[in-house]
């Protein structure tokens, strides 16, 4: 986003607005995913001074290079990203924690990520990170919910012996006294230090350790080097979550929303996806959504939204075979687009704006394999 902040002298605002918008639109894609926030004012030298925060410093050097190459004396007060952070990298060290429009508690919930998701630190502020996600989106998270890692602490830690938790909720217990030391949630990665019996001994990303059950947990390094999408894996694992309820921002079984639903069965199949189902919607095999039902394959991505040209897609579901999809709407339920089916929904039939394919599309733009995920 470029603002106009102030003018002074002969340039006109119209000179500038070119070269800002050509180089947004070689180097920027979708706002939630890029930093590009840039303003500009003349001083009564007649000096252009650009500032504000991008993430790319090939695209700070090339609108530089274009506005003196415009003719204008340019003073430099833009960041690059990251900047004058602690660390790098961090671990998510909650079972599901909260990321925000905003640094504060008050400030919208935007999405959530697992314990053990690795996240990019991008500035700090008053006990607050900005954060890339492995998705490429973009938010706020308390730094009480991260540990901060350093380039090589990540590096063991891609190397060490990981698990995966593959049950919808576990627990881990202390070691001594049996008491709780954090729930889990389907998705959060941990450390093995040991086994025992019926159940493994682990380290959390915060350095906390203890035990939880054997049969709540896989081998991370093995799990995601075999799986991949089938119709039959994307449809157990949606009807697991059925009956959770929504949540404006959640991606885990604690409460979920449509895309989040939607990100959340792909990961526990190994595959990345985007946040929101405005960016879903751009990725993947293009499937007519007006040929019918008959036409869609269990885990094609069925959106949904209002009547205008284009489109805006407002909500994401997931199709599982013989006219049913399933959604996360108040909770995550099924739907179906038989008119003849108890559970027929008219009102999404005739909003549904357009179908994605992802399987047979692994490891193109946007869909993610989870083995090939540099940041894992």
């Amino acid at each position: 986003m470029v603002t106009f902040v102030g003018l002074w002298g002969c340039q006109q605002k119209t000179d500038l607005q070119p070269v800002f918008d050509s180089v947004e639109k070689h180097f920027v894609g979708d706002h939630r995913e890029n930093v590009y926030q840039v303003s500009y004012y003349h001083t009564k030298r007649n000096t252009l001074v650009v500032k504000g925060e991008v993430d790319n410093p090939a695209l700070k050097a090339a609108l530089l290079d274009s506005l003196v190459s415009a003719g204008f004396t340019v003073r430099d007060s833009l960041l690059v990203l990251p900047n004058k952070v602690s660390a790098p990298w961090a671990l998510v060290t909650l079972s599901v924690v909260n990321f925000r429009a905003q640094p504060s508690f008050s400030s919208e919930m935007l999405s959530q990520a697992l314990m053990g998701t690795p996240v990019k630190l991008l500035k700090q502020e008053d006990g607050w990170v900005y954060v890339q996600t492995p998705d490429n989106y973009l938010a706020w998270c308390n730094e009480s919910s991260l540990a901060l890692k350093s380039d090589a602490e990540m590096s063991l830690w891609r190397q060490s012996n990981r698990l995966l938790v593959n049950e919808l909720f576990s627990f881990v217990v202390d070691k001594e006294t049996g008491l709780n030391v954090t729930d889990m949630v389907a998705g959060c990665i941990v450390e093995k230090t040991g086994e025992g019996k019926g159940w493994q001994e682990i380290r959390l990303p915060d350095g906390r350790t203890g035990l939880i059950s054997s049969e709540d947990v896989v081998p991370f390094d093995a799990w995601r080097a075999k799986i991949s999408p089938t119709h039959e894996g994307l449809r157990n694992t949606s009807i697991l979550m059925n009956g959770i309820p929504y949540l404006w921002g959640g991606s885990s079984p604690k409460g979920t929303d449509c895309s989040g639903f939607t990100k959340f069965i792909y990961f526990m199949n190994g595959v990345v996806l985007a946040r929101d189902a405005s960016l879903q919607v751009k990725y993947g095999q293009e499937i007519p959504a007006d040929k019918g039902w008959q036409t869609f394959e269990t885990g094609d991505l069925l959106f949904f939204g209002a009547q205008m040209s284009p489109a805006k897609v407002t909500h994401v579901g997931m199709y599982i075979g013989d006219s049913e999809y399933i959604h996360s709407s108040g909770r995550v339920h099924i739907n179906s687009f038989d008119s003849t089916r108890t559970n027929f929904n008219s009102f999404l039939l005739n909003r549904l704006r357009g179908v994605r394919r992802i399987m047979g599309q692994v490891g193109t733009h946007g869909i993610i394999p989870l083995v090939d995920h540099p940041w894992y």
